[in-house]
């Protein structure tokens, strides 16, 4: 496996993690509020705006690292020589970001 491959490898368990633990959080903030105050920390003083912010924060970073771990994978996949159907390329508007990989 050569060096840029391996990068590439790496960046998308990176990016694919990020994801899931931001969409995690997402959805422990959305139906438990006050998970914060559990730790002692309570910056709005029981106001909920904080919690209202990290789930829109979280839900933006998961969306995020989602579409770029996806984006990664159709760049290993082009690398490695695998055939990517051309539809799904122009369907969603990656051709471009693909093809610097």
């Amino acid at each position: 496996m050569e060096a840029s491959h391996k990068r590439l490898h790496r960046r998308f368990w990176v990016e694919a993690a990020l994801s899931s633990m931001t969409g995690l959080l997402f959805v422990v903030t959305l139906f438990w509020h006050h998970w914060l105050e559990v730790f002692g920390f309570d910056p709005d003083h029981g106001d909920g705006t904080v919690e209202w912010v990290m789930v829109s924060g979280l839900a933006l970073m998961s969306v995020a690292s989602g579409v770029t771990a996806r984006i990664e994978w159709l760049g290993m996949k082009q690398a490695a020589g695998t055939r990517l159907p051309t539809n799904l390329l122009n369907q969603h508007g990656l051709r471009a970001l693909v093809a610097r990989y």
